[in-house]
């Protein structure tokens, strides 16, 4: 797993998580991540920013008939996509990643259903690749989600995984 980021804290958090690389998001980024992943351009790009300005990326750095995940819920125009040439020609599939547009059961090979992301999380969590409770770095309570959601607009760096509580304690 290559993780790619602007902040360098949030790469460091990557690889003190587990993650093979962490790379800074910049010009030579391409041939970077080919080395990361053994010469090879990756299989898979997870879009998690949700920055219109990494889609362009995402899709450049996929292999040829590689898959783009788009899990950021991307908002806005993303003007530099050549579709044609970012897209059609490379052979890409690109999915919009959001749970309410998945089916419930397998309709094609390859489909990602909720059944068979609960299962690769689990064998993540038993293989010891992810943990958790490293990744909720702000919590609320309900009151205060007005607050919360004021940190997410702002992209505050070092937010990453936020509760709202809904029971004082």
């Amino acid at each position: 797993m290559v993780i790619i980021d602007k902040d360098a804290r949030r790469i460091a958090f990557a690889a003190a998580l587990g993650a093979d690389a962490g790379l800074l998001a910049d010009e030579e980024l391409k041939e970077a991540v080919r080395r990361a992943c053994g010469g090879e351009d990756p299989a898979v790009v997870f879009e998690a920013t949700g920055h219109p300005e990494a889609v362009p990326a995402a899709f450049d750095l996929a292999r040829f008939g590689g898959r783009v995940v788009l899990l950021g819920s991307t908002r806005g125009e993303t003007e530099a996509v050549n579709f044609y040439r970012d897209v059609h020609k490379k052979g890409l599939t690109v999915l919009g990643a959001h749970e309410s547009a998945r089916p419930s059961h397998d309709s094609a090979p390859g489909w990602w259903t909720h059944k068979r992301d609960e299962e690769t999380v689990l064998r993540l969590l038993a293989g010891g690749r992810l943990e958790v409770e490293p990744l909720t770095t702000h919590s609320f309570a309900w009151r205060d989600a007005a607050s919360a959601y004021e940190m997410l607009a702002r992209w505050e760096p070092g937010m990453l995984g936020t509760v709202l509580r809904w029971r004082d304690q």
